[in-house]
């Protein structure tokens, strides 16, 4: 054959071939979402919702979650624990989200025994600020995408997914992480039973060292911070702590004090209390010891010298997107465009300058030199280095700058305790066309 159109015949058959071949299902990877009825199951509002009580046909025993505030959720039952806030929002979502339908009228001759409603198959209670709902929850309809329910005694079809949730294992609801909100912790103190603590507080993004000593927090050890922050049981315990057991474990244990944030507290999340020993941590308001794996530990026996940035400035070079350089009479700012960073010096038009980019990163990467030391006389100038398009100090960097005879420049934040040395190649052009001191 021609190997032109033995080629051609074979392209031939490979397109064929595509087109006919069975397409790949994306049903399993699609997420489901649920639409909002135009009327739905339960008229209040979720935010009225206090209690949630299930029953279940056959098991054990009964689930209890009370409301204690918009941030805490409390199992009563069948053990007394913190809830899980992520799984009970998305049952809430289900409850009150989640289309249904009004039950045809052909159920109504039938008895409760063939609906599946006597005995129930599941039975859950909603206690809201003046009042409670029941809805009873019975058979699968034919088709197997909804349930037969009387809500208040009102024959209703309902998702299948909405007694899914609460079919669920009770141990499930509880709160497997040991911090309550840990993307709202403000302020940590650590006590350990031997050697030296510490004591943190998140300033803006970032978070700062004021004991044993001051600075921003060594950024080597974010990641074992937040490894730490989010740290979860793998199980918990079912059988609460013998009584005495507590005093002797506070008697063994380091003790952590966690702070929230004043948004946090305005929604009652209240401050933590962790008595810590080498393999669990011991929640004051839980009754149970929590086993945590010890690598989330490995920030608590961080030694204090470590803590504290080597860095004299902490805010990050690619956080900075406008900066203010100022002398005794003049002043510039500059903003960080696509291109680069363009500013107008006094007297002239709007330029690029190129090299200020790479000299940002030299200053907030240098590291502190304890042999440095502030001179008697006033800075010749001051550089905000800031977060906002607008150059403010806010979540941003005040340094003061000494001009030194050798050509170098001596540089201080404001914010921070330590001074370094450097030169300045990308500022030198604005430096030397402002007045200084």
């Amino acid at each position: 054959m021609n190997p032109k159109k033995f080629l051609a015949l074979f392209l031939g058959l490979c397109g064929l071939i595509f087109l006919l071949w069975p397409k790949p299902s994306t049903h399993s990877t699609k997420v489901s979402v649920i639409p909002r009825p135009e009327k739905p199951l339960f008229s209040e509002s979720p935010e009225d919702l206090q209690g949630i009580y299930a029953y279940r046909t056959g098991s054990s025993g009964f689930l209890q979650l009370v409301k204690e505030s918009p941030l805490m959720w409390r199992m009563k039952d069948p053990v007394v624990d913190r809830a899980d806030l992520g799984i009970i929002r998305q049952a809430v979502l289900q409850i009150f989200s989640a289309p249904w339908k009004d039950a045809p009228k052909s159920l109504s001759s039938q008895s409760e025994e063939q609906l599946g409603l006597n005995p129930a198959r599941l039975t859950l209670r909603l206690q809201f600020t003046d009042h409670k709902s029941e809805l009873v929850i019975g058979a699968a309809t034919l088709d197997r995408g909804h349930r037969i329910a009387r809500l208040n005694g009102a024959l209703c079809l309902i998702p299948i997914p909405i007694s899914s949730w609460f079919e669920r294992n009770p141990m499930q609801w509880r709160d497997h992480a040991a911090l309550i909100a840990p993307h709202s912790v403000q302020e940590l103190i650590w006590t350990p039973k031997d050697g030296e603590g510490f004591h943190l507080q998140r300033v803006g993004s970032r978070w700062q060292v004021l004991a044993p000593f001051s600075g921003p927090l060594n950024p080597l050890l974010e990641g074992n911070l937040q490894l730490f922050l989010s740290a979860r049981c793998d199980s918990l315990p079912v059988d609460a702590l013998p009584k005495g057991s507590k005093e002797t474990i506070l008697e063994d244990s380091g003790i952590l004090k966690i702070f929230y944030s004043n948004q946090a507290k305005s929604q009652g999340v209240m401050d933590q209390t962790l008595a810590m020993t080498a393999s669990l941590i011991l929640d004051l308001d839980r009754l149970f010891h929590l086993p945590v794996r010890t690598e989330f530990f490995r920030f608590l026996s961080t030694p204090s010298s470590s803590l504290v940035s080597p860095h004299v400035f902490a805010l990050d070079p690619t956080h900075v997107v406008s900066m203010k350089l100022t002398s005794s009479r003049d002043e510039i700012i500059l903003r960080r465009t696509p291109s680069g960073w363009r500013g107008t010096l006094p007297g002239q038009a709007t330029q690029e300058f190129l090299y200020v980019q790479d000299t940002l990163h030299r200053l907030l990467q240098v590291k502190k030199d304890s042999t440095k030391s502030v001179p008697a006389r006033a800075p010749n100038f001051q550089l905000l280095l800031s977060i906002s398009p607008n150059p403010v100090a806010r979540g941003g960097e005040e340094v003061e700058i000494w001009d030194l005879e050798s050509g170098a420049y001596l540089v201080r934040s404001l914010s921070q305790d330590g001074v370094a040395q450097l030169p300045l190649p990308g500022f030198e052009d604005l430096l030397s066309q402002l007045d200084p001191q």
